[in-house]
């Protein structure tokens, strides 16, 4: 019985945020604050015949969502953070 409860509560947290990241995208809805530092903002790409048969539309398109994942840059930070708290971070020491 613990055992479905727990897989419940991960399925539910897991689908929250599936459906969180999804809304923000449909909506186009953006949360994000600008990463400072070397950065490339990438444009979306137009949707052309050719393009598509080629498989350019595809590579382009998905270097373009790369750039603007809802939640990226949160993520990012994140993990930045973690790295300095618990880690070295460019053998960068706290001090």
């Amino acid at each position: 019985m613990k055992v479905k409860t727990i897989r419940k509560f991960f399925i539910f947290i897991f689908g929250t945020m599936i459906g969180i990241i999804t809304i923000l995208f449909i909506f186009k809805i953006n949360l994000q604050t600008k990463i400072i530092g070397n950065t490339e903002h990438i444009e979306k790409p137009e949707i052309n015949f050719n393009n598509i048969l080629s498989g350019k539309y595809q590579q382009k398109y998905d270097n373009y969502f790369k750039d603007t994942f809802p939640i990226r840059t949160f993520l990012i930070k994140g993990m930045n953070q973690i790295l300095y708290n618990f880690g070295t971070l460019n053998n960068i020491e706290k001090g």
